[in-house]
């Protein structure tokens, strides 16, 4: 089964969220990762991505894309966590979501 990421091409995809990959889809699943430039997407291209076939798995929110993809009636998969750690940061404390804890919704 081929599993397409719809990622920001600079995140990269942690091992938790490796883990819960495998659970909602087999450990033979195939990850293709779809990376979203930095600078983003023109409409046009989103357009041709929203064509995508197979289990698509956004683990960067792109809105104008879930919306194409919903009004093409493509089903899709969001990554979240509801657990957050605290770290501090030049004194400031802020939380920050945590490595572990992921799910597939």
């Amino acid at each position: 089964m081929n599993v397409h990421i719809i990622k920001n091409e600079q995140h990269s995809i942690m091992d938790d969220q490796m883990k819960a990959l495998k659970v909602k889809f087999g450990r033979d699943m195939k990850v293709i990762e779809v990376n979203a430039p930095a600078a983003g997407w023109t409409l046009e291209q989103m357009d041709s991505i929203s064509n995508l076939k197979g289990v698509i798995v956004f683990l960067s929110p792109i809105p104008a894309l879930m919306k194409m993809m919903v009004f093409k009636g493509q089903d899709w998969f969001v990554f979240h966590n509801d657990n957050r750690d605290k770290k501090e940061i030049n004194g400031k404390i802020i939380m920050a979501v945590a490595k572990e804890g992921w799910v597939i919704v």
